[in-house]
């Protein structure tokens, strides 16, 4: 359940494309109308208390990145197994291709070579301990936009100016935006939710047609 701060209700919807140290975040802040207002450059420690600085703390915030790593035991680097989690399990039978999530293992005592691979997924994790700390869990996403495009109800939409898009970073910005409207889709009640919560769920946006069929899965 969204959880708004004092009497106002949700505000704002905030969608971070992942990237590592050197590329850094890209973050779009949409409105109630999938207007979209600002997009962001920022590196991850920092870039929540950024957004809340200027729009509060009322908001929903989908995170192109895992929530947190495997279950220790699912997988390892040496081809022994895979890695991942129920959610990018679920999530490939849509016809997509998520990034296979180490466990936790990895991420302690991975060799330097291997883990700069996954630097991006650690800055993920920086992001959604920040935006939950200050914003609440329930109200932090983990999305994934290759799973969100083609799959937006009829009749919602989102309006990009142009003119806030830089030449080198537009794809990054449209993702970003396409997290957004993931987490406008979210507060609406126009999604399914993959996997299981005790590894993080993915959301994905649903029509309410499709959401009233039988479940394919």
């Amino acid at each position: 359940m969204l959880h708004a701060h004092g009497e106002a209700e949700i505000a704002f919807y905030v969608g971070v494309d992942v990237g590592g140290p050197e590329k850094g975040q890209h973050a779009c802040v949409m409105d109630g109308t999938g207007r979209c207002l600002e997009f962001l450059h920022s590196q991850a420690h920092g870039l929540a208390a950024r957004i809340v600085d200027e729009f509060g703390r009322n908001l929903v915030v989908a995170i192109d990145a895992s929530r947190m790593p495997a279950p220790v035991g699912s997988g390892g680097p040496n081809g022994t197994g895979k890695w991942g989690r129920a959610c990018e399990r679920e999530v490939r039978k849509l016809g997509v291709n998520p990034q296979w999530t180490p466990d936790a293992g990895f991420f302690e005592t991975g060799a330097p070579d291997k883990l700069a691979r996954y630097s991006w997924m650690r800055e993920g994790f920086v992001l959604f301990r920040e935006f939950s700390g200050l914003v609440g869990g329930e109200n932090v996403l983990e999305v994934f936009p290759s799973a969100s495009y083609g799959r937006f109800p009829a009749g919602l939409s989102a309006r990009l100016p142009l003119a806030l898009f830089g030449r080198k970073t537009k794809t990054d910005q449209l993702d970003a935006a396409c997290c957004a409207l993931t987490a406008l889709c979210f507060a609406k009640g126009l999604y399914r939710e993959f996997g299981d919560p005790a590894e993080g769920t993915i959301v994905v946006p649903w029509d309410r047609d499709a959401l009233s069929h039988e479940d394919p899965f």
